[in-house]
């Protein structure tokens, strides 16, 4: 089945996707408010997070355009936290710099798995396609490839990768033995088109979640996305 990735960005929220926590299989930490994709959320989001733990914990680091040392650094400083995956998003085009990444991150992490994100819209930022991302990054034994959205304008990651390009990116992570991930404006009927016709390893779900992407998670949103990702999306009227 595939597992439910649920991203929060307040401490408020905190308490309100605990009463749902047995359906909640990664708790996504980000900065919401932040012109990143991939914001990487303040340390007390995360350490009240950590104190309260009751699934595994997903943090990003940021939309990276270039190769840093400060990412590696941060990368070991929550990979001793041991946060359980930690994200890194790719908005490079240089296959040395994206090498150089990925050997370092890998050389750092030995208590957190290594999420690579590329973006389906990475047409429009002069990115990598993540089909070619990952067969850069999968050579570093990287455990779960990931595509979002860059730019966050209302259209979903279907509307900009198409799901073949989706499907196809899956069946290469599969025979590599690498989880494959997929998140990125995900609205209600795109979580349903996707488990019915991907059925990928983690779906990651904020914008289904809430009016808009710096509002608070509505509870009965969330209610709706567990059911149609843990119950199942084959017997809703849809």
């Amino acid at each position: 089945m595939t597992r439910l990735l649920i991203s929060i960005g307040y401490v408020e929220e905190l308490s309100l996707v605990y009463r749902y926590r047995q359906y909640i299989d990664i708790l996504d930490l980000k900065n919401v408010k932040s012109r990143e994709s991939l914001g990487c959320p303040n340390y007390s989001l995360v350490k009240r997070a950590l104190e309260n733990k009751f699934t595994e914990i997903s943090i990003p680091i940021g939309d990276l355009y270039s190769f840093s040392t400060n990412v590696i650094t941060l990368a070991e400083i929550l990979n001793d936290m041991k946060i359980d995956y930690i994200k890194v998003g790719i908005c490079m085009r240089n296959i040395e710099e994206i090498m150089r990444l990925a050997c370092s991150l890998r050389d750092v992490l030995t208590n957190s798995r290594l999420v690579i994100v590329g973006f389906g819209d990475y047409y429009k930022i002069g990115s990598i396609d993540p089909l070619e991302l990952f067969n850069i990054c999968r050579k570093f034994d990287i455990d779960v490839m990931m595509i979002d959205t860059k730019i966050k304008d209302g259209l979903s990651i279907i509307e900009k990768y198409s799901i073949d390009n989706i499907i196809k990116l899956k069946e290469e992570c599969e025979k590599h033995d690498v989880l494959f991930a997929i998140a990125g404006g995900l609205k209600v009927r795109d979580v349903i088109k996707i488990i019915r016709e991907v059925s990928p390893s983690i779906i990651g779900v904020r914008s289904a979640l809430c009016t808009e992407r710096s509002s608070k998670i509505v509870e009965d949103k969330l209610r709706e996305i567990i059911n149609i990702v843990k119950v199942s999306p084959f017997e809703l009227p849809y």
